[in-house]
């Protein structure tokens, strides 16, 4: 659910879904748009009247910083480092030419405001977080300006019962329509795809995963332990100092409870399907490494089917608890047993059940 607030946002979510009703798995993250865009604008004293070319690259290169925190930054020690550059930049580098009241006002931006919120929108905090790589951008912002201005139907000036109903009455009409397309998803051939999941997984997901597939091969690996993988790039040069920095990471891939692969980078914590790091490791993919949210047997079928609804909820159950100790999403034992169960249900026209599509162990992947 995305709001800034407003209640015509977030009251028809509530009352759709039940005043009592918790969210328990819920992660609270705070929109880039409004932290670091409008709250820069609102808490930074800007030079007056006009800030020069040069102040004005100052004060960008202040704002390029900070988006490095929310969307780079992968551990405590990277932050702490671009923290201290920032410092460095705004009292002995470029920075220097800001007045000294544009300096005070984003040191006490930076600490107040932002710091103490830090849990909600720090990338190296949230980095093994499911949020499906959630961000607000201005580009929502525009969603919501549309919407509360007539692109649903909806007016400032309305109710809130009467704004619900009206946002509730054209989702109704958007989920006819993606019923549509999630049915003809399921009977359509991705010919422009040679992945032994092209057809068995949402278009979004199988374009992601060719993206990452194809970006195996500028990875080095290096078979560190019995478990555990370093994978590296091997051709990074240095530019020198940047600002904001720039780090070079080792990514360890880990093989836990000897069949879910871990990759530190946090994209398959975050999306539910593999990473580069774990293709250059595995070289071989198969439909067992894609949580089922991307199946598009799933995205028909839930909540249409009392069968498949009960086995695709235990398996995202099952996503959950693995994803809280540090495993991959998918339990290839529960994944076999849901294909067994369903085999009548899978059209015809996909000549094949897509559920056991290579669902090999992964240690046994390894060892071959």
């Amino acid at each position: 659910m995305l709001t800034d607030g407003c209640p015509q946002e977030y009251l028809p979510f509530i009352q759709n879904t039940g005043v009592g009703t918790t969210f328990p798995n819920a992660t609270h993250s705070l929109c880039y748009f409004h932290t670091a865009i409008l709250g820069f604008n609102h808490n930074v004293t800007l030079p007056k009247p006009v800030p020069t070319p040069e102040q004005a690259q100052a004060i960008e290169t202040v704002r390029c910083f900070v988006k490095s925190w929310f969307f780079d930054l992968e551990s405590e020690e990277e932050y702490n480092y671009s923290r201290a550059a920032l410092r460095k930049y705004l009292m002995l580098g470029n920075g220097k030419v800001l007045p000294q009241h544009t300096v005070d006002s984003i040191s006490s931006w930076l600490t107040t405001p932002l710091e103490k919120s830090g849990s909600m929108w720090l990338n190296h905090l949230r980095l093994h977080v499911c949020t499906v790589n959630l961000r607000t951008t201005s580009v929502s912002e525009a969603m919501h300006s549309s919407m509360k201005s007539g692109f649903d139907g909806v007016r400032a000036g309305m109710g809130t019962d009467v704004a619900a109903n009206t946002m509730m009455d054209k989702t109704q009409r958007l989920l006819r329509l993606r019923d549509v397309y999630n049915a003809n998803q399921l009977l359509k051939k991705k010919k422009w795809s040679d992945m032994p999941t092209a057809d068995f997984l949402t278009r979004y997901c199988q374009e992601m995963a060719e993206e990452q597939w194809d970006l195996r091969f500028e990875y080095a690996v290096v078979h560190a332990k019995t478990d555990e993988w370093w994978v590296y790039f091997p051709h990074t040069s240095s530019n020198g100092l940047s600002d904001p920095p720039r780090f070079t990471r080792l990514r360890s891939v880990k093989l836990v409870e000897q069949k879910y692969l871990w990759c530190s980078c946090g994209l398959p914590s975050r999306m539910k399907y593999p990473c580069r790091h774990i293709y250059a490791v595995t070289q071989e993919v198969s439909l067992n490494m894609f949580g089922v949210r991307w199946h598009s047997n799933f995205q028909y079928h839930y909540s249409k089917d009392t069968q498949w609804t009960a086995c695709y909820s235990g398996l995202m159950e099952d996503e959950y608890e693995r994803t809280k100790r540090g495993g991959r999403p998918i339990n290839v034992e529960k994944l076999e047993f849901l294909s067994k169960t369903l085999d009548s249900w899978i059209p015809v026209e996909q000549h094949g059940n897509p559920l056991v599509l290579q669902a090999k162990n992964l240690h046994q992947l390894m060892q071959e």
